[in-house]
């Protein structure tokens, strides 16, 4: 809203002219360059923190999926193993392989069992008794994470 002043010397108001000026008590006020460089800069760190958040949550995610496809590559794996005919004195399994992407780290060991209760076994086959321990460490070449297995099979 302006405000009439009379100034001397003018004509208008009792012979002076009237001018106008902004009233002091509407006069709208901006903001400060230091109040726009604090708000950009609370605005930065806030994006920073929320960036650095969702980075980690995917990175949590990828980790969740290796271990998720690691477990089921050795599951499949020991299922596939159980499947397979026994063969006495057996070094190892070759027909029992993994898919793409994963290998063994450690093993296959075939170990065979002594015969006695509780179960002991040796890493030499004397006379197979039907019993094989067969333990792997599976690892993805990946991510390289990597989880054993551990298998008891029979000959009946």
């Amino acid at each position: 809203m302006l405000r009439k002043s009379c100034l001397p010397r003018s004509k208008g108001c009792h012979g002076r002219v009237i001018r106008e000026r902004p009233d002091e008590s509407t006069a709208v006020a901006g903001f400060t360059l230091i109040e726009i460089v604090v708000a950009v800069a609370i605005l930065g760190i806030a994006i920073v923190g929320i960036f650095g958040a969702m980075a980690t949550f995917l990175q949590a995610g990828r980790i969740d999926r290796s271990v998720s496809d690691l477990d089921q590559v050795v599951r499949t794996y020991t299922e596939t193993m159980n499947g397979v005919s026994y063969v006495s004195c057996a070094a190892s399994y070759p027909s029992v392989t993994l898919p793409g992407g994963y290998t063994f780290s450690a093993g296959p060991t075939v170990k065979y069992w002594n015969g006695d209760n509780p179960a002991t076994f040796a890493a030499s086959c004397g006379t197979d008794k039907g019993v094989q321990q067969i333990s792997a460490t599976i690892r993805q070449t990946a991510s390289s994470q990597t989880q054993s297995a551990l298998l008891v099979k029979n000959s009946g």
